[in-house]
């Protein structure tokens, strides 16, 4: 798969800081990670026709471009990055069925965890990095549940035994939880969460569905893209535990991608910007002054911070192919 990186700056024409181009690439790129370092990005990319994706590593310093998988007939994708920065949990998939596998952050070392392909997704360390949370028809009836592994391969356990389709699992910063949604057969997703230590489970709303993978902050509060099935989609919040129905934290239109800043202070997240097509907004914590931060050229989507909060990197098609770009926000 040829791939190249090249960073050039253009300017900004909706004002505010303009973004930095990181990539171009002759594939698409998606679901990118930025490391806890900050000195590098994670993502897949590659094409839908064929279908095919790699994982590759991008300097933020030098903009070196590192192919860190070359399987060409699987799909690579879903990267998960260790919080020590130095493994990466990703899924190989051909043909529908998938493994679960962890390398290196320079893409050596590879593992193949579960080495069944019985299917998983959606990869996600615990904050201490000893263990992975997934969604896997690896179960005892063959349904989508939880599957957790040791980080090391030493053990695998099913989580769960709820009998719906499980997705987006991910655990609370304290590890006490593991928050993710519940679709029966192919219906929209409710809210949960689950104790890690008496595996008590508990549901939030079944009238504000979950649209995309929730996160969670240090105070144990879970902040989503949710709708009531009026068409739009705004950012909820409900603390892990509560009876109340989840809260309006922003009131807007096709909210999704939501992340949360490292310090905590802000959420980015995708909406519907000035001239109708998806861009990158910023908002306070608590909802408070959202504002539009890409400009309005093209559509921009999956934003994740640098670890300083000071920018974010984001995949934008405001020159016509998708690639990466870095924007600052404080200037």
């Amino acid at each position: 798969m040829q791939i190249q990186s090249k960073f050039a700056t253009r300017p900004n024409h909706a004002g505010g800081p303009a973004p930095q181009k990181l990539t171009e690439l002759d594939f698409q790129p998606r679901d990118p990670q930025m490391s806890p370092s900050g000195d590098s990005v994670i993502f897949s990319a590659g094409t839908d026709q064929p279908l095919r994706r790699e994982l590759f590593s991008l300097g933020l310093s030098d903009g070196q471009l590192t192919q860190l998988t070359n399987r060409e007939v699987n799909l690579s994708w879903h990267p998960s990055i260790s919080p020590d920065g130095t493994k990466i949990a990703y899924v190989v998939e051909k043909q529908g069925r998938s493994d679960l596998q962890v390398m290196n952050v320079d893409g050596t070392g590879n593992v193949n965890l579960s080495n069944n392909n019985k299917g998983f997704w959606s990869p996600s360390w615990s904050p201490d990095g000893s263990k992975i949370i997934t969604t896997s028809r690896d179960t005892a009836r063959g349904n989508l549940e939880l599957v957790e592994f040791a980080a090391d391969g030493s053990s695998k356990a099913q989580a769960t035994s709820i009998g719906v389709n499980t997705d987006l699992p991910q655990y609370s910063p304290d590890g006490q939880y593991i928050v993710f949604g519940l679709a029966p057969g192919f219906g929209p997703q409710v809210l949960a969460s689950m104790s890690t230590e008496t595996s008590e489970l508990k549901t939030y709303s079944r009238n504000v569905m979950l649209v995309d993978e929730p996160v969670v902050t240090e105070d144990n509060k879970i902040i989503f893209s949710g709708s009531v099935r009026d068409g739009r989609f705004r950012l909820y919040e409900v603390e892990i535990g509560s009876d109340e129905e989840p809260r309006v934290l922003v009131d807007a239109d096709r909210a999704s991608n939501v992340t949360l800043s490292p310090d905590g202070s802000r959420i980015a997240y995708v909406d519907k910007g000035k001239n109708g097509s998806f861009q990158i907004f910023e908002a306070n914590r608590d909802g408070g002054e959202p504002h539009q931060v890409s400009p309005d050229e093209g559509y921009s989507t999956s934003p994740v911070y640098t670890p300083d909060g000071n920018s974010l990197v984001y995949i934008s098609s405001r020159e016509g192919d998708k690639e990466l770009y870095i924007q600052n926000l404080r200037n």
